[in-house]
């Protein structure tokens, strides 16, 4: 297993990528070396192909080219390194998910939610095959009452917890109520994508429409039908 992570950060201002150099040397976060910078997505891309990173700090709003578009483009080449925007809009992190980041950061950064996602990566890093294994196609055993089921990640729209038991809810109308508590489960779907925005929800992002935040309601839609959950801001912004 690698003990140092070799990093880049790509960000158009010059005192968000100051910032976070501050962050990693004063807070002392270990296992983490920024090889270099860019500020801008051509010339992070350049970066990326040359120094093969394991990791990108990677800002979202850039003129010309965003955060996204350099996803798009490193899609071609074979080196793919994890990625973690850092953005202070939070109404990105829904579309950050999809796009298959592996972490997202609200500036300005906690150094507290920064050793989280070097934690996270060493700990994905001691899994092996773990792209393989989170790839949504595979299906997961759920443990149920009375028998095991096997459920693809993506053919979940999102999980309740009720009591010492969850309910998950499938785009084919199916329900199974399993034996986990929901945080259990949380720790199993989150690297499909699912997000905690309640004490009593679990939700695929993939399906999420709209976040409105002065009802805190999370609206999700499968085809033609809609799903309203509440959504508790504590949860909401952790992920966030």
């Amino acid at each position: 297993m690698k003990k140092e992570i070799n990093a880049i950060i790509i960000d158009d201002e010059a005192k968000a990528i100051d910032t976070l150099k501050h962050i990693i040397q004063e807070e002392n976060i270990t296992g983490l070396v920024i090889s270099d910078t860019a500020m801008d997505v051509q010339e992070g891309l350049n970066l990326v192909l040359k120094l093969k990173p394991d990791m990108v700090f990677l800002d979202i709003q850039m003129p010309g080219q965003d955060g996204f578009e350099l996803i798009h483009e490193l899609r071609q080449f074979k080196h793919s390194p994890a990625i973690v925007f850092t953005t202070a809009h939070d109404e990105y992190a829904i579309k950050a998910i999809r796009h298959e980041a592996f972490d997202y950061l609200l500036k300005p950064i906690a150094p507290a939610q920064l050793r989280k996602v070097i934690e996270r990566y060493f700990s994905n890093q001691s899994q092996p095959n773990s792209l393989q294994t989170n790839h949504p196609d595979r299906s997961i055993c759920f443990k149920g009452k009375t028998k095991d089921v096997f459920i693809r990640p993506k053919d979940v729209i999102y999980v309740k917890a009720e009591g010492n038991y969850a309910n998950i809810i499938m785009t084919n109308k199916e329900e199974h109520l399993v034996c986990n508590y929901l945080a259990t489960l949380e720790k199993k779907l989150s690297p499909f994508g699912f997000l905690r925005i309640s004490r009593s929800y679990l939700v695929n992002s993939h399906f999420i429409k709209t976040i409105h935040h002065s009802s805190k309601i999370c609206e999700l839609k499968v085809d033609k039908e809609k799903y309203i959950l509440n959504y508790s801001t504590k949860y909401y912004n952790n992920n966030s």
